[in-house]
């Protein structure tokens, strides 16, 4: 009996989901600095904007969007490296994304981004899976 489960898929997944997030989180400090310096926040101000990112329900909101599309990306990318169970794949990976990026932030983030962010994030693994599996078809 042939093995379908791909630890090459799953490697690939968390590979886009650490470096996207990366890449998404400089993006959003190098323009929340700018706009925060831009309405005349001092250095320590803009720190301090950002310990607090928590208190603010609008920009954890704003937060959530950048990363409901990298998890599209991630569960296309994995749906494509899987090339079977590709559903499987893409919801493995997302979890353990989770697991790793939700875990520790779940004593300072309140329960409903943490329950929203995994929700959402895992919706966009398998919307972005399916629509590798439409595209193959």
């Amino acid at each position: 009996m042939k093995n379908n489960f791909s630890f090459r898929a799953i490697f690939n997944g968390i590979f886009v989901q650490v470096v996207g997030s990366i890449l998404i989180s400089i993006l959003i400090s190098i323009i929340s600095r700018v706009i925060l310096s831009g309405q005349g926040y001092t250095e320590d101000e803009i720190k301090q904007f950002f310990i607090s990112q928590f208190d603010s329900v609008l920009f954890m909101i704003a937060g959530m969007i950048p990363n409901f599309i990298l998890a599209a990306i991630t569960g296309y990318v994995v749906a494509k490296s899987a090339k079977t169970l590709e559903f499987w794949h893409a919801l493995i990976t997302i979890w353990i994304v989770a697991l790793i990026y939700y875990g520790p932030a779940i004593g300072r983030a309140p329960g409903w981004f943490s329950a929203l962010s995994i929700l959402g994030i895992t919706i966009a693994a398998l919307s972005g899976a399916g629509f590798y599996k439409k595209r193959k078809s």
